[in-house]
């Protein structure tokens, strides 16, 4: 806990941000992968081994300056692989409500071209992604209040990849408990996709003897998003 405090305290975040409670909600993120880090690996691994392929397929010019990646969810890049993402692209904008210090301390080695944009990505997307040769989605859409506009906003851009969580699944040992849909039955249309699970939380981090896990799916935003979310 005083670790968390001390995080919420001295993580630089916009006054909006502070106010509906984001920087906490990092900062809980921060802790609870601490305390489940074993947990937490194949998928953080598996995020991180997706975007790096996207990244390399999506490249144009081998990160000589003139492609731009935007992330949007980037958070503290735990499931983000940085290193490989400016290696490929000219410019990396990563783009969230907070970035934790841990970000902020891995953007600065790459020497001006990894951009923190602040920004509600209730709103829509940033300006700046619009213009972005690649747009990576990464464990936010059903965190929005509108999962169909920001696909839609996704398969308007130039090329644009997606991690998502889709559903939340109880169990106790191997017997499932409970499933529940996390986008109200919102349809994807990914091409190219993948899947795992992320255990979140097992068992005592929420309850003494459940697990909650996600189910979790990568792929590439098709135009088939933009009239699927309409």
């Amino acid at each position: 806990m005083l670790a968390e405090a001390l995080g919420w305290l001295l993580t630089p975040a916009p006054w909006w941000a502070r106010r509906r409670g984001l920087v906490g909600e990092q900062m809980a993120l921060l802790a609870r992968h601490r305390r489940c880090r074993a947990a937490w690996a194949p998928h953080l691994a598996a995020c991180r081994a997706f975007l790096a392929e996207a990244a390399s397929n999506g490249a144009t010019d081998g990160g000589t300056g003139g492609s731009t990646v935007a992330v949007l969810g980037s958070g503290a890049l735990l499931d983000v692989p940085l290193d490989p993402l400016a290696a490929a692209y000219g410019r990396v904008l990563l783009v969230d409500a907070v970035h934790p210090w841990r970000a902020r301390w891995r953007a600065a080695r790459h020497r001006g071209r990894v951009r923190l944009i602040h920004h509600d990505l209730a709103s829509g997307l940033p300006e700046a992604a619009h213009g972005a040769d690649l747009v990576l989605s990464v464990n936010l859409l059903s965190r929005l209040p509108d999962p169909g506009a920001h696909l839609a906003a996704l398969a308007d851009s130039r090329a644009a990849a997606l991690v998502s969580d889709v559903e939340l699944i109880e169990s106790q040992g191997d017997v499932e408990l409970a499933r529940r849909d996390l986008l109200a039955g919102c349809d994807l249309a990914l091409t190219a996709p993948r899947g795992w699970t992320w255990k979140l939380a097992p068992a005592p981090e929420l309850y003494p003897d459940r697990d909650l896990s996600l189910r979790v799916v990568a792929g590439w935003v098709s135009r088939t998003s933009r009239r699927a979310a309409r």
